[in-house]
């Protein structure tokens, strides 16, 4: 064991914690607005993406297509979005949003923007930058971890081995 691996215990163990504490507060936000925290982010995807497929939405929120179903389901009840063909593709449904949409993003705006403010309290603009990177530098370090662990079984090894 080198000197640094309590260290680095401690960093990994914080990210999980800062993650959680970030999924607890925003789900008691998004929960005065009547939506889950996936719900949030499905609608924020839209408002980049409007009028991807379900399957795309799944892949960026790193759900399974049937989770996401459900949660455009639930949105189509509260009319924020809707349900299109795709004119190039007559299998494929396109999500957008409608326009009741833009009052409750507003509002969750608003929430997470309220969120932020207290937990980068003290934090200037280029520790934010700086973090960023180091954050990005890591997910891409740790993703290529996952796919050289995943290519072992292509070769014929064990994760054991």
């Amino acid at each position: 064991m080198t000197l640094d691996a309590p260290i680095k215990d401690d960093i990994a163990f914080a990210m999980e914690e800062i993650s959680r504490g970030l999924r607890r507060t925003f789900d008691n936000r998004m929960q005065s607005a009547g939506l889950s925290r996936t719900k949030w982010r499905l609608l924020v995807h839209l408002q980049r993406n409007n009028g991807i497929n379900q399957t795309e939405l799944a892949r960026l929120l790193e759900l399974e297509r049937a989770s996401v179903g459900q949660a455009i389901d639930d949105l189509e009840k509260l009319d924020l979005v809707k349900r299109e063909p795709s004119p190039s593709d007559r299998r494929v449904w396109l999500i957008r949003l409608r326009p009741e949409a833009s009052v409750i993003l507003k509002r969750l705006r608003r929430e997470a923007d309220d969120v932020y403010a207290t937990m980068w309290s003290g934090f200037a603009s280029t520790d934010l930058v700086q973090l960023q990177s180091q954050l990005r530098r890591l997910a891409a370090q740790l993703a290529a971890v996952d796919r050289e662990y995943d290519g072992w079984g292509d070769k014929g090894l064990s994760r054991a081995s």
